[in-house]
């Protein structure tokens, strides 16, 4: 309260010694005349009294609950802010080269400059930077705004700041860049980034010397109105690029308009900049010691960031006004201030070298982040020098906006800039690093990819070294400053990176990478506000995005085709750790808000498939990594809630779940497609000699897949076929159950889409787990073909082949757990865990007749069709019959396959659907419609068969009885002959890693319905403990070996 009570008093002091100030701003003075001039000396003294004790007044406040309150009634209330808008014009229209001869008069003058803008400022930026708990505080800072940009502040200020430079009375217009001045700019050779002065300074500021001179007033007055326009620049763009209201994010366009138009046509920023850098190499002690420059270096780099981001925000909306935002942030005094005053900030901040800035500049700058510098390369004072304090590092975060094609002119060099942006990168590590040991937080680790502050550079070669830091940094980013460092740069680097590839930086590109993983697994780093919060994932999430689709694109070379090695960028990117990267985001996004909104950016499929993600990694990536991913994703899936598949309204980029199940369905659609279209693309001579020999045969590329498809087949499949089963037993009307009843009317709401999406994933499949155990069990000889296994009847070539793998610890027979020692290599359990979504095909067949045309995917059509043949050729397998061991074809609703036939042939798949009509026809001469209906389908066949074509159904299936009695031969020849399928769906089946050999990859837990996600990988994981019993298996913890024993 004390420090309110000063502050009040001060102020009324200051509205009445500004009165006379106030008189003389109201006649008729001109635009480019001082009204300190016209003032009294005495009249002068006064007003510089109140103003130092309102300036000390208003600093007392600032952490205090009441500078709000003080804030907005400076800016509310009419009487206040017209007295803070003449204070601002009497400064900003005293030129600094119009102080006159009277030395004492100036030097009242310029401190009058000083204080008017302090004061101005102060209040100004508290109501910008205020949260939204206040919300009549930005309203009055629009206000005001408003205010300033009608009485041509922003003009005056840069007419005397002009004057100050020497270039007269007009302001020079903003510098453009044509395309073939930029294309022809020239880019500076990779390496340390040493360069000397003239060639480091490619565009320097213009030198007007009449008026710099070496300090005095008129130093003081350039330097208060030089950081005052560009700080009042970062505050407008950041309060123009939203209306105002909690829930918009769309921009002030009255009042982005209002500043553009004052930003071009003033030029103020322009000149406020070339103010900074001459007067940077000669900053007197005097200034200094009162801080007038101090204010405006950091607020360089967030006027740049604020004008070009404001510039994007209104380009849809406003392009007239964005294209003067993108002229204003494309000048030259901006970008090399903006380049300048940032990389002094990063040389204070790691003591890494300035790439040719002049030693004086350099000097000056770096002295005015609060570090002396002692050397002209940057790397002044002591290396080893201890951490000083925090800061939030915005100016090294916007020279990254250089890198943006919207900015005209040309940056300094790509791989200039790419060296910047490594250096903001490993400062963000080691910030996060220390971050996290403060707070008792184990050191990251992934992926054996571990880094300390020490040895930040140590893990580079010597080359690397000598463009970032040489030792631990003297100056560390605030949380907020990570966030802002790993955002910037993650964007910046799409187009950093963007480069032609034979001058690819692969090495730039793999430690960009790996500090990208690093600085995201330190939880405490990415805390903070949920709204701030919320906007950093979606900023980090959409980086990442663009990253990867980076390298996906350069990996295609065909729709559905992989090049024999990865291209350069992806190569990288998998040097640098991307894919434990992306497994442990996937782990973490279970429970933690960043990386679930990270991994839905890069499997939602909204910029590109999921697939061509995954497959991406998977194929290239080292193959102890890949099972790992596949492994965590299998654990995910067994933990997804069933009611994701039938929401109402799929939106996988808002839901992880639904998101990463949509990437399962799609990779193992896309690896038969894959598989089918790279098999056709060969001789048929050739293919058929592959498929003959076997896995031998296979190319590397084909056979690194068959791998991952193997470990995906054995980890994803039991998972999707439980969530098969539960969407269509909650979606399908009048489903029969174990116990003959009905599943409850499904709601409303649900949506279908999610289960066909299931079935097309995963009933293609089944064909090949069967044919893979009937090829297994073919070659363990007639002694395994006879072991094992429950149920009765009739056994075929692929029978009761033993119980499971018993290496791989999660097969075995019920009850028996891990003990289980079968030889068919755990085919027969993985057929088994797939059998509920068999079970329930007299559900989905109903789904899908009575679905309208059009309204079930080609692929789940297939499917369907794919398993009902199956189930038709091994009508006795445990995997194949209901639960109390009737076959599954006596639940399957008459009339409901000539249906699906009826919609496959509509899309002109002309085979499945013969297939389909002869499946329907031995359905129906084999379990009549008495049974049928006995199971709880519908009484006639006519429910399910298209309008004009009733009772068509049975007239046809007696027609191709003898068609349907001659295709059951062949199969059975193609079976008996080692071929029951396709020739290229064959060769996969060959390749299939046993599920046994697939576990042991992963290194799977014996537990089967194991879902435990502690540490960041599978790879990293303790190691298993042995089970005591048999010693084949091994368990992650104690209570998967009870729960597997006991199960």
């Amino acid at each position: 309260m004390r420090n309110l009570a000063d502050a009040l008093q001060a102020l009324q002091g200051l509205f009445e010694a500004s009165q006379p100030l106030e008189k003389v701003v109201s006649s008729s003075t001109g635009p480019d005349e001082s009204p300190l001039a016209a003032l009294s000396r005495a009249d002068l003294m006064c007003l510089k009294r109140h103003l130092s004790g309102s300036v000390d007044a208003l600093v007392a406040l600032e952490d205090d609950v009441w500078g709000d309150p003080v804030a907005i009634t400076l800016l509310s209330e009419e009487r206040t802010a017209l007295t803070l808008l003449h204070l601002a014009l009497s400064a900003v229209r005293t030129a600094p080269d119009r102080l006159g001869a009277d030395a004492e008069r100036a030097d009242t003058t310029a401190e009058v400059v000083s204080r008017s803008l302090d004061v101005v400022l102060w209040a100004f930026t508290r109501a910008v930077m205020v949260d939204e708990s206040a919300p009549s505080l930005p309203r009055a800072a629009r206000a005001f705004m408003r205010l300033l940009l009608r009485a041509q502040t922003l003009q005056a200020a840069g007419r005397s700041l002009a004057a100050a430079v020497g270039e007269g009375p007009g302001a020079a217009p903003p510098d453009t860049a044509t395309e073939a001045e930029v294309a022809s700019a020239p880019v500076p050779p990779p390496g340390n980034g040493e360069q000397s002065a003239e060639q480091g300074q490619q565009h320097p500021p213009p030198h007007a010397g009449q008026s710099a001179g070496a300090g005095g007033p008129e130093v003081a007055a350039a330097a208060s109105i030089a950081a005052f326009v560009i700080q009042l620049t970062a505050d407008m763009a950041y309060l123009a690029q939203t209306t105002g209201s909690a829930s918009s994010t769309k921009p002030d366009r009255q009042l982005a308009a209002d500043l553009a138009r004052a930003l071009a046509d003033s030029a103020a920023l322009q000149h406020a900049c070339r103010v900074l850098l001459l007067l940077a190499p000669r900053t007197t002690a005097a200034i200094a010691r009162s801080c007038v420059l101090r204010p405006a270096a950091p607020a360089v780099g967030m006027a740049l960031e604020g004008t070009h981001h404001l510039a994007d925000v209104c380009a849809k909306q406003d392009p007239i006004s964005a294209a003067l935002l993108y002229g204003v942030a494309s000048d030259r005094c901006v970008q090399t201030a903006a380049l300048a005053v940032g990389l002094a900030e990063l040389c204070a901040a790691d003591g890494g070298p300035a790439y040719g800035m002049p030693p004086g500049l350099l000097r000056g700058l770096t002295a005015l982040f609060g570090v002396s510098s002692g050397g002209a390369s940057g790397c002044g004072g002591s290396c080893g020098a201890e951490v000083e304090e925090l800061f939030a590092g915005p100016n090294m975060r916007s020279v990254m906006r250089l890198a943006y094609p919207s900015i005209r002119w040309p940056p300094p060099g790509r791989h200039a800039l790419l060296s910047i942006a490594l250096r903001v990168m490993r400062l963000a590590v080691a910030s996060a690093e220390s971050k996290t040991e403060t707070e008792g937080e184990p050191t990251a680790r992934g992926a054996g990819n571990s880094i300390s502050t020490a040895q930040l550079n140590s893990v580079a070669p010597a080359e690397e070294l000598a463009a970032g830091t040489r030792a631990g940094p003297r100056l560390l980013l605030e949380p907020s400053g990570v966030w802002g460092a790993f955002i910037e740069v993650a964007y910046a680097a799409r187009f950093l990176l963007r480069l032609p590839l034979k001058s690819e930086p692969v090495a730039e590109a793999a430690e960009l990478w790996r500090l990208l993983g690093l600085g995201l697994r330190w939880r405490r780093v990415w805390t903070g506000e949920d709204r701030d919060k919320e906007r950093w994932c979606r900023q980090l999430s959409y980086s990442m995005r663009s990253l990867a689709e980076r390298c996906i694109v350069a990996a295609q070379t065909g729709h559905n085709d992989l090049t024999p090695e990865p291209p350069p960028s992806l190569a990288a990117a998998l040097a640098g750790g991307v894919l434990p990267l992306t497994e442990m985001l996937l782990r973490r996004a279970v429970s933690e808000h960043v990386p679930a909104a990270i991994t839905r950016g890069l499997l939602s499929g909204e910029a590109f498939a999921a697939s061509a993600f995954l497959a991406q990694l998977l194929a290239y990536g080292e193959p102890r990594q890949a099972a790992a991913l596949v492994a965590t994703v299998g654990k995910v899936l067994a933990l997804t809630d069933p009611r994701v598949v039938t929401a109402a309204v799929g939106e996988p980029q808002e839901d992880t779940q639904q998101c990463v199940v949509n990437a399962a369905c799609d990779l193992l659609v896309w690896g038969l497609r894959w598989w089918e279209e790279t098999a056709a693309a060969t001789a048929d001579s050739d293919a058929a000699a592959a498929a003959a020999a076997g896995p031998s045969a296979v190319p590397p590329v084909r056979r690194r897949l068959a791998d991952v498809l193997s470990c995906a087949a054995c980890a994803w499949l039991p998972a999707l076929s439980r969530l098969a089963f539960a969407a269509v037993q909650a979606l399908a009307p009048a489903a029969k159950e174990g116990n003959g009843g009905s599943s409850p009317t499904p709601d409303d709401k649900a949506s279908a889409a999610g289960a066909f999406t299931l079935l097309g994933a995963v009933l293609p499949w089944l064909p090949l787990l069967a044919r893979a155990s009937e090829l297994r069990t073919a070659a363990a000889g007639s002694g395994a073909a006879s072991r094992g296994g429950s149920g009765s009847g009739e056994v075929r070539s692929g029978g009761k082949a033993g119980g499971g793998g018993g290496s791989d610890g999660s097969s075995g027979s019920r009850g028996g757990g891990c003990c289980d020692r079968g030889e068919d290599g755990g085919w027969r359990k993985l057929n088994e865990a797939c059998a509920p979504v068999l079970r329930s095909l007299g559900c989905s067949l109903r789904l899908a007749a009575a679905a309208p045309p059009g309204g079930v995917p080609v692929g789940a059509l297939r499917g369907l069709v794919a398993a009902c043949r199956l189930v038709e050729s091994w009508p006795h397998e445990p995997w194949a019959t209901e639960a109390d061991g009737a076959p599954l074809q006596a639940s399957w609703p008459p009339g409901a396959l000539g249906a699906v036939a009826e919609q496959l042939r509509a899309a002109s798949a002309l085979d499945p659907a013969a297939t389909a009509e002869r499946l329907e026809a031995s359905r129906t001469r084999q379990f009549p419609a008495g049974a049928a209906v006995a199971a709880g389908s519908p009484a006639t066949a006519s429910a399910y068969v298209p309008a004009g074509q009733s009772g068509g159904g049975e007239a046809r299936a007696g027609h191709i009885e003898e068609e349907e009695e001659e295709e059951e031969g062949h199969w059975g020849r193609r079976a008996a002959q080692g071929g029951s399928l396709p020739v290229p769906l064959e060769s996969l089946a060959r390749s299939l890693l046993p599920p046994s050999q697939s576990r042991r990859a992963m290194r799977s837990c014996g537990n089967p319905a194991c879902t435990v996600l502690s540490g960041d990988s599978e790879a990293e994981r303790p190691p298993l403990k042995t089970c005591a019993g048999c010693g084949a298996v091994g368990y992650c913890c104690r209570d998967c070996q009870i729960a597997c024993v006991l199960g």
